[in-house]
């Protein structure tokens, strides 16, 4: 298949307009002895910037459609968004903020939204509207010869972020109640809390002033569920949540400085970290692995994050977790 004059228009960014070799080789890995043509797509509206790798599959579909390899009526397309990024062998990429390309969809009204298998893991959050996940072009004309009528049964995922979330919130390291004295200090609090005012405590080491700013998360109300898929949204959006890239909060009871000065060393970047020469070096489990700018070492709270193929989801998962627990028990010294 051969694309004669290929353009793209409609003030699209450099992303957007690489995505004709991806879109080209893709197409070509899944079909063959198609007719040649020009091909001019626009962009619609054409003032407003088009950004990102997810416009690759809807264009990819505009053609198909085009050259008559999926034929569905305009009116199912009128109900139904599209995203995903393609790869040259015509497999879908996961993209970034599917989660809140799920949530825009359903309050626009529309009826349905094709997004990536990969997303899986956080489109099975948002309710009230048929989601539909695939994993390559082929799968994708099947299912437009029954307009769409597809069921997701292809893996399971276990992964209740929702849940994981609401457990999460209820277990606090320090609570308000416990704390005796500094009845003024505390008041300040709770009225600076319930106006959703700013903080600033002054006064000498050991008053009182961490003690108290880390017991605030308990007199705080608990997120709804609508909070909490904003919360989501954001991450969807930065780095998305998926299993291949794992984001755990590990924490540590142990509060001395110097130890957690060591472990931030042994759980940190670089090849000189323990996590890096075990999992990377000796196991060869991960492409990349470290300590993600989300940690934060005085509260003993460490973010771990790797990269790897997602055969390798488990392993890697046992793995830091041994790591981990070696740490904690045998102690920093």
């Amino acid at each position: 298949m051969d694309f004669h004059g290929w353009e793209i228009v409609g003030l699209p960014d450099t992303t957007v307009k690489e995505s004709k070799e991806r879109i080209k080789t893709a197409i070509k890995n899944s079909l063959s002895n198609l007719e040649s043509k020009k091909y001019v797509i626009n962009l619609s509206p054409a003032d407003l910037r088009k950004e990102g790798s997810c416009m690759d599959l809807p264009i990819a579909i505009a053609i198909l459609i085009e050259i008559g390899a999926i034929k569905i009526s305009n009116d199912i397309l009128k109900e139904t968004i599209i995203v995903g990024e393609l790869s040259l062998n015509g497999s879908i990429k996961p993209v970034k903020g599917a989660l809140a390309m799920c949530l825009e969809a359903k309050k626009l009204g529309f009826e349905r939204i094709i997004v990536p298998l990969e997303n899986k893991i956080e489109t099975d959050l948002v309710e009230g509207i048929e989601i539909i996940n695939i994993s390559t072009i082929k799968e994708l004309m099947e299912i437009t010869k029954s307009d769409f009528k597809y069921i997701n049964n292809k893996i399971d995922t276990k992964f209740n972020t929702i849940n994981l979330l609401k457990n999460k919130m209820q277990e606090y390291e320090f609570d308000f109640a416990n704390i005796k004295g500094q009845a003024d200090a505390k008041r300040g609090i709770e009225i600076a809390v319930a106006g959703m005012h700013n903080i600033l405590m002054t006064g000498t080491p050991g008053s009182g002033k961490t003690l108290l700013a880390k017991s605030i998360p308990s007199i705080l109300p608990n997120l709804n569920y609508d909070e909490i898929l904003e919360i989501l949204k954001i991450k969807s959006i930065t780095e998305g949540i998926s299993k291949e890239k794992i984001d755990m909060l590990v924490s540590i009871n142990d509060k001395d400085t110097y130890a957690l000065d060591v472990l931030s060393t042994i759980l940190g970047s670089g090849r000189t970290s323990k996590l890096y020469q075990s999992l990377k070096d000796k196991k060869q489990l991960v492409n990349t692995i470290s300590a993600s700018d989300m940690s934060l070492k005085d509260d003993g709270i460490f973010v771990v994050k790797a990269s790897f193929i997602p055969q390798n989801s488990a392993k890697v998962e046992n793995a830091i977790f041994e790591e981990i627990s070696n740490i904690q028990k045998n102690g920093v010294t």
